[in-house]
Formats: C-alpha cells, structure tokens, sequence
C-alpha cells in the first residue's frame, strides 16, 4: 500500500505535523489562460457546449444567464467521486449585483444553474446560436469578461483555517500562542502557509470571510464536497468584488450520483 502523499511544512509548523499531514487530500488544480477555446474545451467564460432540445438557463428576470465555467471531465485527472466523463457548467446570472449570491443559501433558486451532459453529443446537435448577453447593461455586473482556457493537475493540501471543520480538527494548532522568532503569531503563520487559495476542484474551499456553512442551520454542512472554486486572479482578469473568491459546494451523496440540481454557491470578498 502507498504511503499517503504529505506536504511540506516550514520549521515553526513541524510541531504539528501529524495534525496537519493527517488532513491532507488530493485536488486539481486549475491553470488558466486567457484565449479562444473550442465549444467543448473547459473554460471559465465564453460559448457553452449546449444541446439544441435542451432549454437555456434563464434567470429570475427572465433574462438568460451566462457561462460562469464549463468542466469537461475527459480533459482533467480522474479524482473519486468525481465523473470520469462529460461536462459540468455553472451558470450564473449576469444582471445582479450580488453577483448570482442568495443569502438565504438556497440550493435550488433561480440566480444561478449547474448543469451535468453525461453524454455528449455532435456538434451539429448543438446550439451555435446563443441569447445575448448585454454587458453594456446598467446591471450587468460578472467577475470577468474575457475568456479563459483551462488546464489541470493533481495536487495536495491541508485543511486550512479558513474551512468550518477546522475549528474542531485544527483548535490545537492555529489557537496556540507560541510565536516565530520575529513575534509572528501561530495563527498567522498557519493561515499563510495553508490558505487553500487557486482555482481548483475538491480539496478545501478558500475564504476571504466566514466559511457559510458554519453558521447555517438549513442542512447546507452537508455541501461538505467543493465542487468549484474560481479566485481573483489578476493574470486572468478574474476579480470577485474586493479581491475575492467564488466557490460551489455539493454533497458526496449527490456527486456520487451525478445529481447536480442542488449545489450550494457561495463568494465572498474582503
């Protein structure tokens, strides 16, 4: 049997290393640039794949919602229990200020839509001709405009402060009060080195803020699988608010299942 891959740790955080290492999981990490991509190709932005008798996503203004992210899962490392096959795309809606967010963290609402093709069809049985977005609208606001071409890799990392499980399964570490040699506090140290930040599929969710499903009584710490997380990303053009970050969340029952009609959607910046 393989022994468990690990990260490294600098020398104030060593002390902790069987915490830390034992919280480490794989991921992929998501490498973007900014270019034209093909209608099947993962992509943040630009022309969905979408079949001609399936109905386009429309907002609660009845107003159709824009391509957010498109994963086709034959281009990425196979990762359990994520699909070996098809494409996953997250819509959102593009006439909001809030960007698609519900604070009242409803699953099943009408400012943003994910979408799974199992199957995936010829080009000639696909839409070529889409509902236009306005992006000189008043209202339009999205957190990019350009297109961005993807490409993916495994990787590894701990669970990081910023995640609600870490109150229980890091208190022995971050809430220490031993200092670095310069007087850097334990708690900052940690948060730098393990900050989950990136584009990135599974693993832990990076935020700027409180993690939703920490306080939220409506079952949403169920959402416990990160789906999709898109940061700010200069590089890119990429920019959620202040310097922020979007993340989707499922529960690994669903995923197991292929069942994406309820995905929890969160961004939060500084």
């Amino acid at each position: 049997m393989r022994n468990k891959p690990q990260i490294f740790l600098p020398k104030q955080l060593i002390k902790y290393n069987d915490i830390i290492q034992k919280s480490v999981v794989p991921y992929i990490r998501i490498n973007g640039e900014m270019r034209k991509t093909g209608v099947y190709e993962s992509k943040f932005g630009g022309t969905p794949y979408f079949p001609k008798d399936m109905e386009y996503p429309i907002d609660y203004n009845n107003k159709p919602m824009k391509l957010m992210a498109q994963l086709n899962f034959a281009e990425i490392p196979h990762l359990d229990p994520y699909p070996e096959k098809g494409i996953l795309q997250f819509f959102v809606t593009a006439y909001d200020d809030l960007m698609g967010l519900d604070f009242d963290r409803k699953v099943d609402g009408d400012t943003y839509k994910v979408i799974y093709h199992e199957e995936i069809l010829p080009e000639e049985m696909l839409v070529n001709e889409f509902p236009e977005v306005d992006e000189q609208h008043e209202d339009f606001c999205f957190p990019f405009e350009s297109e961005v071409g993807l490409t993916f890799e495994i990787g590894y990392e701990a669970l990081g402060i910023a995640d609600f499980r870490a109150n229980e399964q890091l208190k022995d570490v971050y809430l220490d009060e031993i200092v670095d040699e310069d007087g850097t506090e334990m708690w900052d140290i940690f948060a730098e080195e393990i900050s989950n930040e990136g584009h990135k599929i599974g693993g832990y969710a990076f935020f700027t803020q409180t993690d939703p499903r920490e306080y939220s009584s409506n079952g949403v710490k169920d959402y416990s699988i990160l789906l999709l997380q898109i940061d700010t990303d200069d590089e890119n053009d990429i920019m959620w608010g202040d310097s922020g970050v979007g993340n989707f969340f499922i529960c690994e029952e669903d995923l197991k299942n292929l069942d994406f009609t309820k995905v929890l959607y969160n961004w939060d910046c500084h």
